[in-house]
């Protein structure tokens, strides 16, 4: 993915002169969280309009220059680095530079950055999302690609959804909507099934009335 052609210009550099009535002006007219702020030409880092609302509309925004966050993309980042930013800071803009001279080059909205990702193999190839879970110390990624290509499964993709100092959740695609077996396998190497099945349910509830007429067989 090229990150320039997700570039928009259409919001220029605010200069930290202006007032923070301006500031809301701006905010007024656009659906951003966030306003790119400049100092004498110069990219320095972004306003959110929720710290404008306690600010006094009069004064500059140089008054309250600590609100001012310096965050920016590099044009040549990775987008998952990228939607990272957007995470963190809570906006739904995020300016680009370039990082050879940091000249503000304009900004990416994060609904496009969501698009890239929705046309991913990840999410667009047909399959089962399924979402395990371990003990953290015990799991590894590639012990849990390897069970599934040894169930004769494709894994599309995974991340890790949650952790913490004692589990794991792993979410994956698997390139079949049949993984019993795979399911299966998951749980002989101690992973817990996080996700819902309908069939593993299925299989789930054979499997108890299974054992329920054995125990009342040996009655």
């Amino acid at each position: 993915m090229k990150l320039t052609q997700y570039i928009i210009n259409d919001i220029g550099l605010q200069p930290i002169s202006q007032t923070v009535g301006a500031f809301k002006a701006i905010f007024k007219e656009f659906t951003y969280t966030h306003l790119p702020v400049s100092e004498n030409g110069v990219y320095i880092g972004l306003i959110a309009e929720n710290d404008l609302r306690c600010f006094d509309e009069t004064k500059s925004l140089i008054d309250y220059r600590y609100a001012i966050e310096n965050v920016h993309a590099d044009f040549n980042e990775n987008w998952l680095e990228i939607l990272a930013y957007f995470g963190k800071l809570e906006t739904n803009l995020l300016p680009v530079v370039n990082p050879k001279d940091q000249n503000y080059l304009g900004y990416i909205e994060l609904i496009d950055l969501l698009s890239v990702f929705s046309t991913t193999p990840f999410l667009q190839q047909e399959g089962a999302l399924v979402v395990i879970e371990k003990s953290a110390p015990d799991y590894t990624l590639s012990e849990v690609t390897q069970i599934a290509e040894q169930a004769n499964q494709k894994v599309l993709g995974l991340f890790i959804s949650e952790i913490d100092l004692d589990k794991v959740q792993i979410t994956l695609k698997i390139a079949s909507q049949s993984i019993t077996e795979v399911l299966a396998a998951y749980r002989r190497y101690d992973y817990q099934i996080i996700s819902l099945h309908q069939e593993d349910r299925h299989t789930q509830t054979i499997k108890e009335r299974s054992n329920y007429l054995k125990k009342y067989l040996d009655i």
